[in-house]
């Protein structure tokens, strides 16, 4: 008798761990392909999106120490760590527009999100979304440029930096918006 009280137990506990195991696969399944959603509290703003990158007149930028690509038009360049910031984060990216007074930085810098968030939600312009699923606070600086920062999925303690700059902030939305964690 008590081998069979045994075995419904542990018949039990196949079934409980099979359907947990269900359930998380479903789970991790579905937020993977999830498309992010911006906070619509209301204290955060809507970003306008820009429209979508011509995937045919791209090339793409993949660094793959930081664990990050973008895409960028091909009459675009870059140019990897200006030793100009060499004490404002470990690691830059500077994508410019030749025939168009446009750059977007990418720096990537240690940093606790917690305070970085902190400090930035401060500033009446700043705005809580989301970039490539993560969590991002976008800074608006003026009309032409603005600053948004990017916790870093897969390092832990950095954060990507992205500084637009320039007549054409749209251009430098749609690389952003390619941005991919490797």
């Amino acid at each position: 008798m008590r081998q069979k009280g045994f075995a419904s137990l542990a018949l039990l506990a196949i079934v409980v761990i099979g359907m947990g195991g269900a359930i998380l696969y479903y789970y991790l399944t579905q937020t993977q392909n999830k498309v992010p959603e911006v906070d619509s509290s209301p204290t955060s703003k809507v970003l306008p999106t820009a429209s979508p990158v011509n995937r045919g007149q791209q090339k793409r930028f993949q660094n793959s120490q930081y664990l990050f690509s973008l895409e960028y038009p091909t009459d675009w360049s870059y140019k990897e760590n200006d030793p100009y910031v060499p004490n404002l984060a470990e690691y830059t990216v500077t994508f410019s527009s030749t025939s168009q007074d446009t750059v977007l930085d990418v720096w990537i810098k240690n940093g606790d999100w917690a305070g970085i968030e902190r400090d930035l939600l401060k500033d009446k312009g700043a705005i809580r979304s989301t970039v490539a699923g993560q969590p991002a606070i976008i800074q608006s600086q003026d009309g032409a440029s603005r600053v948004t920062f990017v916790k870093h999925p897969l390092l832990i303690g950095k954060v990507l930096v992205f500084t637009n700059i320039g007549d054409n902030l749209e251009a430098a939305d749609q690389i952003q918006q390619t941005l991919n964690f490797e």
